[in-house]
């Protein structure tokens, strides 16, 4: 069982907890803290612990592979690097909404920080999807809660009464 890489989460709104994510099948752990100094450098031991295991006495220093105390400056980098990585297609759309979800706080470990994704295909009732036709997908120009008459005027009828 070797950590794979640690992640600074939000536990109640609060940035107080650790996800640990491991390299074979094992399923992450979620760890909340009092407070968020104690988070840290949790994470940060337990991934210097990892690092001086995995790298050899005398080795250049750290390469971007081993730096993986996940926090909000680094999410940022990996983000970028799991775009490009899609856009090579070196990892499927559902790999990239996983990686996008846990890198903004998404957890299945937190049911107030679920993932969420994309509402994308409007066709339910094909037999087959043709994805060069339109109506399979839903209208982006609206959002979801008013996509059709019936949901659109509940909609503005809660706006209106929460205007007045």
């Amino acid at each position: 069982m070797q950590v794979k890489a640690v992640h600074g989460m939000r536990y109640l709104l609060q940035y107080t907890a650790l996800e640990i994510f491991f390299d074979n099948s094992i399923p992450p752990v979620f760890l909340n803290f009092p407070f968020q100094r104690n988070a840290r450098d949790v994470g940060l031991k337990i991934i210097s612990l990892r690092n001086s295991f995995l790298l050899k006495k005398g080795s250049p220093r750290e390469k971007m592979e081993f730096r993986y105390f996940v926090d909000k400056r680094f999410s940022l980098e990996l983000a970028e690097q799991y775009k490009d990585k899609w856009r090579r297609r070196e990892i499927s759309n559902f790999e990239y909404l996983m990686y996008l979800n846990t890198l903004a706080g998404r957890s299945y470990n937190d049911l107030t920080q679920y993932p969420v994704f994309p509402w994308v295909i409007s066709d339910y009732t094909s037999e087959t999807l043709d994805l060069n036709m339109p109506s399979a997908f839903r209208d982006f120009s609206k959002p979801v809660g008013a996509l059709d008459a019936k949901r659109f005027e509940v909609r503005v009828f809660i706006v209106l009464f929460m205007l007045m």
